[in-house]
């Protein structure tokens, strides 16, 4: 192989390497997550919102804070598109009423920001209630009963 073949194919297959803008995107998401969660554990709003998508700013003051943050493990993240990155994360609190959730990282207006939105989608899941389960059991209707009803209906409109 030549010199001049070696010379430009030896950066090609080195750009992998670098990462490229996936890595550059997911590293940039993380960034932004932790610094959520620091902002959460903290109490501090101001800093919440500036990390918050327009949508998901509405839900702010609705957000628990958390006394300690008990830190988390970064089970995997995935980049979907240039703008969008999905976390998934193991919650380092054992009393956590879900340890493991994907949390939703877009660009909006040139930055990194959590889509709260999006993270309760992907996140939803169905609970049963506390007692039995409620069932409709088709009956038959007493005529008896519907007549009753029927003549009561009548005297309440004459009234």
């Amino acid at each position: 192989m030549s010199p001049r073949l070696c010379a430009l194919l030896v950066p090609v297959l080195l750009l992998p390497a670098c990462g490229g803008p996936a890595a550059a995107a997911e590293r940039d998401a993380l960034a932004c997550l932790a610094s959520f969660r620091k902002a959460l554990a903290a109490g501090d709003r101001a800093a919440l919102r500036g990390l918050l998508t327009a949508e998901s700013r509405r839900a702010c003051d609705q957000l628990p804070r958390r006394s300690d943050d008990c830190g988390y493990e970064v089970l995997s993240t995935r980049s979907l598109s240039p703008s969008e990155v999905r976390v998934r994360l193991r919650d380092g609190d054992p009393e956590a009423s879900d340890r493991e959730g994907v949390y939703v990282v877009v660009r909006e207006d040139g930055r990194w920001v959590v889509d709260l939105v999006a993270t309760a989608g992907l996140n939803k899941v169905e609970r049963a209630l506390p007692g039995p389960a409620t069932r409709v059991v088709p009956a038959d209707i007493d005529p008896a009963v519907l007549r009753r009803q029927a003549e009561a209906a009548l005297r309440r409109q004459r009234r």
